[in-house]
């Protein structure tokens, strides 16, 4: 199962309002893996998800790539950098799928 080799630093710096959890689940395909990202909050933007998750190592690469249209959220091309996404939401880029689930431990 590989990781994004960026993760535990990101991680490390990360606001505790962004994430709770990321979990790795196992490959859907050969060339595709499925991270499971649990939001605090109502939403995460876009560029700070794809950071997050170590898929682009800084914000002026995630807006890059969004802007050329290489990620999708829910299946069609997202040009929002800053686009709320919530919990339920799937994001796709460089072969990799982001779920996004509820912080389950925000609603105790």
């Amino acid at each position: 199962m590989r990781v994004p080799a960026a993760l535990p630093a990101i991680i490390e710096f990360l606001p505790p309002l962004v994430v709770t959890t990321l979990s790795v689940t196992p490959p859907l395909t050969k060339d595709s893996m499925s991270i499971i990202f649990s939001v605090r909050g109502e939403h995460i933007r876009l560029d700070q998800l794809l950071k997050a998750t170590g898929l682009c190592s800084s914000g002026g690469s995630a807006h890059a790539e969004i802007e050329a249209g290489r990620v999708k959220v829910d299946g069609l091309v997202e040009s929002r950098k800053r686009a709320k996404l919530r919990p339920g939401q799937r994001v796709s880029y460089a072969g990799e799928q982001i779920e996004l689930t509820v912080d389950v431990l925000m609603h105790y």
